[in-house]
């Protein structure tokens, strides 16, 4: 199967649901896999319509401003519609950055203190590479 979005329509994904379809051999089993076609069908296209939706706003951008006024407008949609949702991740990574410093310091903690209640109980905390927080930046 090709993944989404690297062919216009997966024509032979197509043929597959027809064949299923024709080798049906009952009514039950003609009525499930046309609920399976039809639901697929129906999964691509509200995939396909929530990125157009999504893309919609960034039209405006390829065509270039052609005075002062349009260029400050250009700017301003570049950064609603293009660099705010393409920075949205960035505040999540930022944030579960700084939550997984704090887990690793939770959970050493709590290692040094159950080994202490071992008698002779040595625990060697393997290295962690966390992310540095010190250069996360807070979204505007």
């Amino acid at each position: 199967m090709q993944p989404q979005g690297s062919a216009i329509f997966n024509k032979q994904y197509v043929k597959a649901l027809t064949q299923r379809i024709n080798n049906a051999t009952d009514c039950h089993e003609l009525q499930e896999v046309t609920n399976d076609a039809i639901a697929s069908i129906q999964a691509q296209s509200d995939a396909i319509t929530a990125q157009l939706a999504a893309l919609q706003p960034m039209l405006a951008l390829l065509k270039p401003p052609t005075s002062l006024n349009a260029i400050i407008s250009w700017l301003s949609n570049f950064i609603t519609s293009f660099l705010t949702p393409y920075m949205k991740p960035y505040v999540t990574y930022a944030a579960q950055a700084a939550e997984m410093v704090a887990a690793m310091a939770e959970l050493t903690a709590a290692i040094q203190e159950a080994a202490g209640k071992i008698k002779t109980c040595t625990i060697e905390i393997p290295a962690v590479s966390l992310p540095d927080v010190s250069t996360v930046e807070p979204a505007p």
